[in-house]
């Protein structure tokens, strides 16, 4: 399970409960020049163990903070049965949440980790 806690003065402080210690993450940040812009900076918080972006800030044109997108994770030893034991987090939740119209959006998943029923060929496109 990862925590996030998030101060909005510039300050992200996260905690990897099942682990036991500070995580450590890997700030990426974004500008994108152009007038027809209408998200001119992302910054994304991106866990620097297994590469995975669990926090994101959305700036608009004039620099005032638009979204956040969290992203929530499990322990697989406590997620669905067939993901015990595989020893990776599991993305379970995420919410991008608009600052500006004061609106989130969730989508919460039950995500099984190396199923059998998903082979190769779901990824290949079929060329004859």
């Amino acid at each position: 399970m990862t925590i996030i806690l998030v101060n909005f003065m510039e300050r992200v402080i996260v905690f990897q409960m099942f682990h036991g210690r500070l995580g450590k993450f890997i700030n990426l940040e974004a500008i994108l020049n152009g007038l027809n812009i209408l998200c001119r900076k992302r910054i994304f918080y991106v866990d620097a163990e297994t590469f995975t972006p669990v926090l994101g800030r959305f700036y608009d044109r004039s620099g005032d903070i638009w979204r956040l997108a969290i992203g929530g994770f499990s322990h697989p030893d406590y997620h669905l049965n067939e993901n015990k034991g595989s020893g990776v987090m599991i993305p379970s939740l995420i919410s991008m949440i608009d600052i500006q119209a004061q609106h989130c959006t969730t989508l919460k998943m039950k995500t099984s980790i190396d199923s059998a029923d998903v082979t190769r060929k779901d990824f290949t496109s079929a060329v004859s």
